[in-house]
């Protein structure tokens, strides 16, 4: 199912669990989130609010209303590719504040309007307090705005935290995504190693990714045996995303492209989804969480 949503509710805490709430108990498919924006151009800086808002929320709903469904933030681009579309939802749940001429065709013309609902009117208009813009390098860039761009992690068992990642990293990219998936000599100390999906697998989760939150972007994909991997392989990259807690990953890839005579690149670096501080992490979102739930059932089941 599409869920279209205003980008006023997408700030908007206590819209968003009402919602979401409200459509998961209604779908049994998985969801797939588009915000609609009045607001030309949509900056990084929305974009990244809207995005741990909204991942946030989801990663917080209980897990019996989620039944297992993932939760996908498409970005709102007007050539998005309608038989991706066809072949992802086929129902549509809009919101009152939501002016259906501003939702593109390719989202919703293959839907017919027996399979458009709208939901109720949402009991909450007051903004909470956008996200800290986490070192934006240019808060104000926006949709296709860098030619280049890079991003890189496990994409172990593929979470919100990194839904995050690749969908800003699409998001920023005008002609090439270049990611970087870790392969096996970066991850023989990894916690439940046993319990990591192949690489081949990790691969195939990043396209599957991409193909549903920017179908027209089609990302060239490097494995990382070493902390750099194509960053210090390939000159023509611009800029680079990263989580806040590999901020320092970043720091150190400008030092090997300086090092190498190379233009430092910009770095976005973005929110850790379930984390209660900047330092700690605590209670984050992660792939080894994922592992180490395998690791007891199976543990449980002997």
């Amino acid at each position: 199912m599409l869920l279209v949503i205003s980008e006023l509710e997408a700030y908007t805490i206590a819209s968003l669990e009402k919602t979401l709430n409200e459509v998961l108990q209604y779908t049994k498919t998985d969801l797939y989130i588009l915000v609609v924006t009045e607001t030309k151009p949509l900056t990084i800086s929305s974009l990244t609010d809207q995005l741990e808002h909204i991942y946030n929320v989801a990663f917080k709903l209980n897990d019996d209303i989620k039944e297992g469904k993932t939760i996908t933030v498409i970005l709102n681009d007007e050539n998005y590719d309608a038989s991706v579309a066809a072949e992802l939802w086929s129902s549509m749940m809009y919101s009152s504040k939501v002016d259906l001429t501003l939702i593109p065709k390719p989202y919703h013309a293959h839907i017919s309007s027996d399979s458009m609902k709208q939901l109720s009117p949402s009991y909450s208009s007051s903004l909470k307090p956008k996200h800290e813009k986490y070192r934006l390098c240019n808060p104000n860039a926006h949709f296709k705005s860098i030619p280049v761009v890079a991003v890189g992690g496990t994409f172990d068992h593929l979470h919100d935290g990194h839904k995050i990642l690749l969908t800003v990293s699409a998001f920023l990219t005008s002609k090439t995504l270049i990611v970087g998936v870790t392969g096996s000599e970066l991850l023989r100390n990894k916690k439940y190693a046993e319990y990591m999906q192949t690489y081949d697998q990790r691969v195939n989760n990043v396209r599957q990714f991409i193909r549903c939150v920017r179908p027209s972007l089609s990302p060239s994909i490097y494995e990382i045996n070493d902390v750099c991997g194509p960053t210090t392989q390939i000159e023509q990259i611009d800029a680079l995303v990263v989580s806040l807690e590999s901020v320092k990953g970043g720091d150190f890839v400008n030092s090997k492209r300086r090092e190498l005579g190379w233009k430092e690149l910009d770095v976005y670096t973005i929110g850790v989804v379930g984390s209660d501080d900047e330092t700690s992490f605590t209670n984050k979102l992660s792939s080894t969480d994922y592992r180490r739930v395998k690791y007891l059932k199976n543990k449980s089941d002997v």
